[in-house]
């Protein structure tokens, strides 16, 4: 069973989360030589490309994840059809077949 995310909460965590890389970039520009403040950070003048990526991906495999577990959703599969696969598996049936035909006594 999945737990369920309190919308409620998915504010606090999104500001949570910009103040935290906020102050990561502050820090990584301070100690890179760039004065950029905090507040320009903030209103997005720098917003790497690839966080948003990777946080779109991630919410998005999360919603999905949680829809099969809760079984709202199905996971679409296809069917190869691999010959000498399935010979050996009818031979190996075959073998198995032969193998107990002999194991089992008949009635006297």
């Amino acid at each position: 069973m999945s737990q369920k995310v309190d919308d409620k909460q998915i504010p606090i965590w999104s500001a949570k989360n910009e103040e935290l890389l906020v102050n990561l970039l502050f820090e990584m520009g301070k100690s890179l030589g760039y004065s950029f403040e905090k507040l320009l950070i903030k209103r997005n003048i720098y917003s790497p490309v690839g966080h948003a990526t990777i946080e779109r991906e991630q919410e998005n495999l999360r919603k999905n994840l949680n829809e099969v577990l809760d079984g709202q959703r199905i996971i679409p599969m296809t069917l190869v059809q691999d010959v000498q696969q399935i010979e050996n598996q009818t031979n190996l049936q075959n073998i198995m077949i032969e193998y107990y035909k002999s194991q089992i006594k008949k009635p006297e």
